[in-house]
This record gives C-alpha cells, sequence and structure tokens, in this order.
C-alpha cells in the first residue's frame, strides 16, 4: 500500500511575565468594605496607596510594603495590578505564582481565576472585607502555583488587571502578605533564537551576566539588552526575570546552583559589609553591597529548591539561619533600604 508522509507542525510557545514580584500595585486597607467593583478592569484606583509586593507585615521579615496598622486592626487589604496583552488569542494558559499569608482571592478583570484552599468557600463565593480566612497558612512557605485556564472573554487586548484579596485567619495575626507573579504561555513570540539574558555575548547565562545587570542596574555600565521584559525601565524587575526565568532558580542563590540554602548563606556572611560586591558575594539586590538588606533577601526565599519545593528539613535550616545570623552586623548603615 501507498505510505502518506505527515508533517505535523508544533507552534512554538514562550513564557511571558506579565507581573512579577516588586512590581507597583495599588492597594487599600480592609478596614471599611472597597466598592463593589474594585476587582474590574475599569475600576478607577487612583485614589488608592501604592507601593511594590510584596505587601504586607511581618514579625520575621520585613516586606517591600509595609501594612503597619493591621495586626489588631483589620484583617484583610486589597490590591491590583495592570497589565497589558497584546493579543488575547495567543496566550495558552496563565500561572499564578504566589507567596501569601493567610489566605486570598485573584481575579482577572473581575472574574475570579484563583483561590487558596486556606480561604475556604466554593469558587465564587463572595467573600466579605471583614471575613477571615478558614485556615492559616505562612509567609515562609513555599510560593504556591495556580495554572489558569483562558476562556474566550477573560482576557482583552490592551489593558487588564490582575486584583487581590488577602485574609487573615484573626486580628491577632503576626504576619500578612501578598507577593504574586503572573506568567502567560503564548504561542509565538520565541525571541528570534536569541538567548534571553546573555549579555556577554558567549552563549550561556551565567553569573558573569548577572553581574553585567547588576552594574547596569547600578548605572556603571549601559548594557545592550540589560531590559529583560522590554517595558522600558532598567529595574529590579529584569533581575528577578533573569534569575527566575532565565537561570530557574531565585534570589538569595549566590551560587546559581537552583537552592537557597546554608552555602548561600555562608558566601554572604563571609562578604558582609564589603563594597562593589558581586551577587555570588551576596549582593542580592544590586545595590553594589553585601548587607541586611540582602540577608532579607536570602531569608525571604531561603529553602528554595529547583525544581521541588523546598523539604521540611529546609525548615531547621532556617532555624541555624536565625543564629548563624546573630553574627552579623546589626549596626550596618545600609539595613533599611529596599529589597527586590
Amino acid at each position: 500500500s501507498a505510505q502518506i508522509a505527515v508533517t505535523l507542525e508544533v507552534a512554538a510557545t514562550s513564557t511571558r511575565t506579565l507581573v512579577n514580584v516588586g512590581d507597583i500595585w495599588r492597594y487599600r486597607k480592609g478596614d471599611t468594605a472597597p466598592a463593589a467593583e474594585w476587582n474590574q478592569a475599569s475600576f478607577d484606583d487612583s485614589a488608592w496607596a501604592e507601593g511594590p509586593s510584596g505587601i504586607g507585615y511581618s514579625s520575621d521579615v520585613t516586606h517591600p510594603t509595609t501594612l503597619g496598622d493591621m495586626a489588631g486592626n483589620y484583617t484583610s487589604f486589597f490590591a491590583r495590578r495592570a497589565f497589558n496583552v497584546d493579543d488575547p488569542a495567543a496566550v495558552m494558559n496563565l500561572a499564578l505564582d504566589i507567596a501569601y499569608d493567610d489566605a486570598f482571592v485573584a481575579y482577572i478583570n473581575g472574574v475570579e481565576v484563583a483561590r487558596s484552599a486556606s480561604m475556604g468557600g466554593a469558587a465564587g463565593t463572595p467573600v466579605a472585607f471583614d471575613d477571615v480566612s478558614a485556615e492559616m497558612y505562612d509567609e515562609l512557605d513555599p510560593a504556591e502555583s495556580f495554572t489558569i485556564a483562558v476562556p474566550d472573554g477573560l482576557l482583552k487586548a490592551g489593558t487588564n488587571v490582575l486584583a487581590i484579596q488577602v485574609h487573615n485567619v484573626a486580628l491577632s495575626s503576626s504576619d500578612a502578605l501578598m507577593a504574586p507573579r503572573l506568567q502567560a504561555m503564548v504561542i509565538g513570540e520565541d525571541g528570534g533564537g536569541l538567548l534571553p539574558g546573555d549579555l556577554t555575548g558567549d552563549g550561556r547565562v551565567d553569573l558573569s551576566d548577572v553581574d553585567l545587570l547588576t552594574a547596569a542596574l547600578r548605572g556603571e555600565k549601559t548594557v545592550d539588552g540589560a531590559d529583560l521584559n522590554a517595558d522600558g525601565a532598567l529595574d529590579g524587575a529584569d533581575l528577578a526575570l533573569m534569575v527566575r526565568e532565565v537561570l530557574g532558580t531565585e534570589m538569595g542563590d549566590a551560587n546559581l546552583d537552583g537552592r537557597v540554602d546554608l552555602d548561600d548563606f555562608t558566601a554572604l556572611k563571609d562578604n558582609m559589609g564589603i563594597t562593589d560586591a558581586s551577587w555570588a558575594q551576596g549582593d542580592f539586590n544590586a545595590d553594589g553591597v553585601s548587607d541586611l538588606d540582602d540577608f532579607t533577601v536570602l531569608k525571604n526565599f531561603f529553602g528554595f529548591q529547583t525544581p521541588a519545593p523546598a523539604s521540611a528539613s529546609s525548615v531547621e535550616d532556617l532555624q541555624i539561619v536565625d543564629l548563624l545570623a546573630a553574627e552579623v552586623d546589626p549596626l550596618d548603615p545600609l539595613a533599611g533600604g529596599t529589597v527586590l
């Protein structure tokens, strides 16, 4: 019999970050109910406060945007972040990676797309501003990932809005947190075969590229291609993209081995206080100095492991880090800076 040759063409896909950790959000405290349409794309949030994520408060770490009056006064807060989509038809699915405490509900253009198990209630059930979560979830637990289907009409060409409400389990809770990242799996846009993040042009992405990018962030060098997310700004979001999406690891991984562990803490501790510091020496926020700000970054992500999440043993390691941290100079004058 005759043979029939069949050629199957598979469309190239790529991942695009729509919202990143450290992006600026609009937010309001949950001391009263927000407007009913607060999670809609058309809502005017210009009167809301703004600040970078993570947003919350903690007895363990310092978050970039701190809600210093939340404990004892209100159990929730509401946040919005706009993002752009050129062609909704090209988006195959979305992924929401979020560190949180204690619970959250997320919406895109007013449609609920993710809800933590700790929140309780069925998907789509309204959650009032003064509701509390059904369970606790700790800010130091690994970020949780949610795959979001994209039905027709969820996204629109142009501006869209990711809205999130965060709830504590009680007024007396010791912490609250929202630190989300939203990514899209997109058909096409493969970058023309270029290797994203290869700023040195040597065909690979490694520590030399990270250091070149951090030098560009400090304004010490002009580097072609340093604006990795192509948003027109050279900032911490580009460093986070290189570390997380290109290198597949997390902030605080000094040796880029895919884990944030005691080896990375030792690298930072041994170089604490030096200027003109490199990533491998613990300068994780690209300010040129290895200091307590960098220790906070490392602690926030301590226990991260690629590809598996942190194991239970990492909790013991984190306790070791807390003990060793006593040896870090508490008088470091740069300890109050902003952490990515």
